[in-house]
């Protein structure tokens, strides 16, 4: 907050405050989880399907990007990962904490940005 004070900034921190700054933080965070659970939801049917029927005919394996085990598995890090954060924002309350969190989620990001071509990767495979 000292260096948003200083620069004059009107971030969220400021206007809302630390810990109402914190709740909101983990209702985003809590809501990409959610997206990223409905997703692996989505995975995992695919996953365990065996075949299915469409016009009469009878496809034997269903191939739909993101829906590999590798892509399931990485998702599931990043699950981990996002619920990681939450957990250390909750207790956060140092110059420190704050610094490490932001750390993290730009790894947090990085890794969901870089699903896009592992993923591409598998379905072309």
């Amino acid at each position: 907050l000292e260096g948003d004070y200083a620069e004059n900034s009107t971030t969220l921190a400021i206007v809302l405050g630390k810990r109402k700054t914190k709740f909101l933080s983990s209702v985003l965070v809590f809501s990409v989880i959610i997206i990223i659970a409905l997703w692996q939801y989505f995975q995992y049917q695919i996953l365990s399907l065996k075949s299915f029927s469409w016009n009469g005919e009878i496809y034997e394996s269903v191939l739909i990007w993101g829906t590999d085990k590798y892509s399931t598995i990485y998702t599931t890090f990043l699950q981990f990962s996002l619920l990681l954060f939450v957990l250390r924002l909750f207790y956060a309350k140092t110059k420190t904490d704050f610094y490490y969190l932001s750390q993290f989620n730009k790894v947090i990001i990085l890794l969901g940005i870089c699903s896009i071509p592992i993923f591409t990767y598998f379905y072309l495979k």
